[in-house]
């Protein structure tokens, strides 16, 4: 029976190697499977403070919900609490690629003196965050003043 020497039998074990590692494995169930997309939600803000408004007049606010995640964020945005406040852009159903944003603004519109708050919530499928993510809103109205009367 013929041996190859040690050097030869080396030699053709790495040929057959390269020649099976060039040919590669076509069959899709043996590559590994791509991680499932995760999004993740950010907000910048943790409340919004509209601090004192004077009654009839009106100041806006904005957060930015943003997907700092895989895939896509889904969700739905809505405002609950005193009547004084009002989503104005941003409400509703929302889907967010990766990196993408949402600005959501509300208005806050005293009709009468005294504070005032609401909750933004945004509901979501996230896994970084609890849902609905809550930001707490406050403000105050407060009387206006009167103008001085004109003095001759």
């Amino acid at each position: 029976m013929y041996r190859l020497p040690p050097l030869r039998f080396l030699l053709a074990t790495l040929l057959v190697a390269a020649v099976l590692a060039a040919c590669g494995d076509d069959d899709p169930a043996s590559e590994p499977l791509p991680d499932d997309p995760e999004p993740r939600i950010s907000v910048d803000v943790s409340r919004l403070d509209f601090g004192e408004v004077d009654v009839g007049e009106s100041a806006e606010e904005t957060a930015e919900v943003r997907n700092i995640g895989d895939g896509t964020l889904s969700g739905e945005v809505t405002l609950s609490g005193s009547a004084a406040y009002e989503l104005t852009a941003g409400s509703g159903r929302f889907s967010l690629g990766e990196g993408a944003t949402r600005e959501v603004t509300i208005r806050f519109a005293p009709e009468d003196e005294g504070e005032a708050e609401a909750e933004l919530q945004i509901a979501h499928e996230a896994d970084n965050e609890a849902s609905p993510l809550t930001v707490p809103t406050i403000g105050e109205g407060r009387a206006a003043l009167a103008d001085p009367p004109d003095r001759p």
